[in-house]
């Protein structure tokens, strides 16, 4: 044994040599670099406005036209080609919204009402879901969506009558509280004399604005009451009606549709015939050029004195835009009793109508309204659908930065 050495000597010399070798064993780890991340693979980039567009096509002679692909469509937004990402012509089920005004004037017409709204249902695809939603001075979800026809059949004949008519309330409820989050299909058919006495939270303008905004291909059917008591005009204070020049075409009433000579046949593509059904204003025809994007406002009636207006006229005013801002029809009847053919042809078109998807090029979220337009390759054929949709909006956005449409 070494003179002076001891074991607790020997024992700190241990732990001393260890802890220098394991600082060398570790030190050239610290110095190297950290290993390389392992890549992800590329996202794909979704665009910012993703938009579905109903299409309903025709051929001269307003007869339906199946067998259609995606080239034959070409759309444009704001004039800027868009490509389409998805194309359906499948017969997915539609949820429909069916809106019945039951105000004074349908008092005695119940009957008829309950007639031709079940007759509509009947010629719905069993899959279909429909909701009844009936509107005076309130507006009620008689039924929520449901594929049942006894118990459709049930709701509608529980309609009953009241007095006031608060139709823009009507549109605002249905498509913010029942049908903005459902996915799919989506329709709603609005039967009314289209006069407003009673809403209080939505407007003329904020309802129009929200059609051509919803994506809900929306139908109107205007009825006539106005020998059904009350002046066709009166001291009422109506909103703006954005110089729209379609009061000159109302007058119109219901006719047959013209036989006409059948064109021939293109080898792939089918004619299905449109059956004897009233006259009808297609969305993009003249007049109805109120435009949404006026700034909505808390009043029925809040711009102030205006000439005194037939309410008739501003009614079908009103439904007119409605319609065409959503690629549906505007049908009119000298009264309920002839909505059925009214209905029968909606319920064609549901039956024949064409989905187009495509993403936005413009990926700015500034809450501004944006123009569509669906083309056909074949010049032949007529395609008619939504004007438009208003893009979304960041809460960064400044006020201000949404634009006014095109009329």
């Amino acid at each position: 044994m070494l003179r002076g050495w001891t074991p607790g000597l020997s024992l700190g010399l241990l732990l001393l040599m260890g802890t220098i070798v394991g600082l060398g064993q570790t030190r050239p780890a610290e110095t190297q670099p950290p290993p390389p991340q392992q890549q992800k693979d590329p996202s794909i980039k979704i665009g910012t406005n993703l938009v579905n567009v109903p299409v309903i096509v025709t051929d001269r002679y307003g007869r339906f036209i199946t067998g259609l692909n995606r080239g034959d469509f070409a759309i444009r937004e704001e004039g800027l080609p868009q490509k389409i990402e998805d194309f359906s012509a499948s017969e997915a089920p539609f949820t429909v919204a069916l809106l019945i005004d039951t105000s004074r004037s349908t008092q005695n017409k119940l009957a008829a009402i309950r007639k031709a709204a079940l007759s509509f249902i009947k010629q719905l695809q069993p899959n279909d879901r429909v909701m009844i939603v009936t509107f005076d001075e309130k507006v009620q979800f008689i039924s929520d969506f449901t594929s049942n026809r006894a118990e459709l059949e049930k709701a509608v004949k529980s309609v009953r009558s009241s007095y006031l008519t608060s139709l823009y309330d009507a549109i605002h409820l249905t498509i913010n509280d029942k049908m903005s989050r459902i996915p799919g299909r989506k329709a709603i058919v609005i039967l009314t004399d289209g006069v407003d006495t009673a809403s209080k939270s939505a407007t003329f303008e904020s309802a129009i604005d929200l059609v051509a905004s919803a994506n809900i291909i929306t139908y109107t059917i205007q009825y006539e009451t106005r020998n059904d008591g009350g002046p066709a005009t009166r001291p009422l204070f109506f909103p703006r009606q954005g110089g729209s020049s379609f009061a000159a075409s109302t007058g119109v009433r219901w006719q047959d549709v013209q036989s006409k000579p059948t064109p021939p046949r293109e080898e792939g593509k089918s004619i299905i015939n449109i059956p004897r059904a009233p006259i009808m204003f297609p969305g993009g025809s003249s007049g109805g050029s109120v435009a949404p994007g006026t700034k909505p406002s808390s009043r029925v009636n809040s711009n102030g004195p205006q000439p005194m207006r037939d309410r008739y006229l501003i009614a079908a005013e009103f439904l007119h835009a409605v319609a065409s801002q959503s690629g549906a029809l505007f049908l009119r009847a000298e009264n309920i009793e002839n909505t059925t053919y009214a209905f029968q042809a909606i319920a064609a078109e549901l039956r024949n109508q064409y989905t187009l998807t495509y993403i936005s090029s413009n990926e700015q979220r500034d809450g501004s309204y944006r123009v569509i337009a669906v083309g056909m390759r074949n010049p032949e054929l007529v395609a008619r659908s939504r004007k438009g949709y208003r893009s979304p909006r960041d809460e960064s956005a400044e006020p201000g930065a949404e634009k006014r449409p095109r009329p």
